[in-house]
């Protein structure tokens, strides 16, 4: 991806995933343990039900899917702007929104 550092790339992508874990309930996880020192987890983003999935688009713009709703969102510079899709999903079962791509702007 042009214009992106890798650094940058994996920090949003690892903020992404712990925020995934965090959202499955902090009573059963409890707050995450940063065991690096020089490592700083900072979330990004509030307002999110069980974010599975993450697509950049552009700088501080990309898209989310939530697992259970079935919803895409749009985040801009750390806010929710839009859901830009909603689609019926079953939660009875594991066939659940799972993952989304998107082409990012050049």
């Amino acid at each position: 991806m042009t214009g992106y550092s890798k650094d940058l790339i994996f920090s949003l992508c690892l903020v992404f995933l712990v925020s995934c874990f965090m959202s499955w309930g902090v009573h059963i996880f409890g707050e995450p343990i940063v065991r690096i020192p020089d490592f700083k987890l900072e979330k990004i983003v509030d307002g999110l039900s069980r974010p599975i999935g993450i697509s950049f688009i552009g700088h501080d713009d990309f898209l989310v899917i939530e697992e259970d709703t079935g919803k895409v969102k749009r985040v801009i510079d750390g806010q929710v702007t839009q859901s830009i899709l909603d689609l019926d999903v079953s939660t009875d079962d594991l066939r659940r929104l799972i993952g989304i791509w998107s082409q990012p702007k050049n």
